[in-house]
């Protein structure tokens, strides 16, 4: 998945370094998400991977990770690629699985990304709306039926 930082306005095109900052939350019942009075509370957690073993990087199993992008000169925007792995699809009959099929299809794995500050040959410059934006990582309900052998095979990914 990525994620873009763009310029304002859309013709200024001067080489700008954006700093990040991705925080982890952990695990979190994605019918919440519509309710973001239950966001001001959530405190980071250590060892997000959780039982849903679902894989983010840049961040791993870090609680925080700090980075930055540059928006090229002449570019309008640069990106932050997250890489979202899920580190076991199968949940096979018999096993001792850390999940159900219901966590499965309502728990998310929830983020927060905060631009700290920017930079243009170093005289910094303004964040703009939204500098904090929450990101939830989940399974489907189809991914989550191959994770418990119900209907199509993990050789048929949806």
């Amino acid at each position: 998945e990525e994620i873009a930082f763009r310029l304002y306005p859309d013709s200024y095109t001067a080489e700008t370094i954006v700093y990040y900052q991705l925080t982890a939350y952990g695990q979190f019942n994605h019918t919440d998400f519509s309710n973001l009075t239950a966001l001001a509370g959530i405190q980071p957690k250590d060892n997000i991977t959780g039982t849903l073993n679902i894989l983010v990087d840049p961040i791993g199993t870090n609680n925080v990770h700090y980075g930055n992008t540059t928006i090229v000169d002449g570019d309008e925007f640069g990106t932050l690629t997250l890489n979202i792995n899920a580190i076991d699809l199968m949940c096979n009959k018999g096993d001792i699985c850390d999940i159900t099929f219901d966590e499965c299809v309502q728990e998310t794995t929830l983020f927060m990304l905060n631009t700290i500050k920017c930079d243009i040959d170093g005289k910094g410059c303004i964040n703009m709306y939204p500098s904090n934006v929450w990101i939830s990582v989940g399974r489907s309900v189809e991914l989550c039926q191959i994770t418990f052998g119900f209907g199509t095979s993990g050789s048929e990914l949806p």
